[in-house]
């Protein structure tokens, strides 16, 4: 037999070994993956909070107010008084909407002795869906909820009164914290509620607290 007739035979026969070599190699592998494959998903259980904490909570101090700040106090619908710093956001301004001069005016707290919020008009309105299916026609729900439209008034440092409308976030800083008011032009309360449910701030005052004098009695008179 030639060289050239029994050389791809020999290459066969080495090439059918190898395969069977590798064989119980790749069986001994998947043989030891298996096991990963078999293992549990890992389950996170949350710990139980104690009863009581170990220690007592962190007070935290109460961040001072900025120095644009002024003193006073707001006065709510309900009659609720919150006294303290009275301030904006960092370096704002009030964006009033004057309704004689029909402009837009930016005033300060600190040009200001005082605001008043007027109610204009405050009604029960009804409250309706769109029905399913129809883009045209609404339903009435049988609900109700409190709508209010509200004026700002403006007494100035110079005298002047400013009449018209402004929406305005309002932060009062005391020994509470810090708390948030607004002052709304439109206010739309949530169905079910009732207007006095819907409060809004009527006064906001920076004028410094008269001083009461104290009555002098007359000195007695002499026999």
């Amino acid at each position: 037999m030639s060289k050239s007739k029994w050389w791809p035979a020999w290459v066969f026969a080495c090439a059918a070994g190898c395969l069977l070599a590798a064989g119980p190699l790749a069986a001994g592998e998947k043989a030891k993956a298996a096991p990963e494959k078999d293992k549990p998903e890992i389950e996170y259980v949350e710990e139980e909070t104690p009863e009581e904490p170990t220690k007592p909570p962190i007070k935290r101090r109460n961040e001072p107010p900025p120095p644009d700040s002024v003193p006073g106090f707001l006065k709510l619908s309900n009659d609720d008084r919150i006294a303290g710093h009275i301030h904006l956001t960092r370096d704002a301004v009030l964006k009033f909407h004057h309704t004689s001069e029909k402009k837009l005016l930016h005033i300060r707290l600190s040009e200001l002795t005082h605001i008043e919020q007027r109610v204009l008009t405050e009604r029960m309105e009804k409250e309706w869906r769109w029905l399913e299916n129809a883009n045209d026609e609404k339903v009435y729900t049988g609900r109700t909820y409190p709508m209010r439209e509200l004026q700002t008034v403006l007494h100035m440092k110079d005298g002047r009164t400013l009449e018209g409308m402004m929406t305005a976030l309002l932060f009062v800083d005391n020994e509470n914290g810090r708390q948030r008011f607004v002052l709304h032009r439109r206010q739309k309360g949530k169905p079910g509620t009732k207007l006095s449910d819907l409060l809004y701030v009527r006064l906001v005052d920076f004028r410094p607290p008269e001083k009461k004098e104290t009555k002098q009695e007359d000195p007695p008179e002499d026999e």
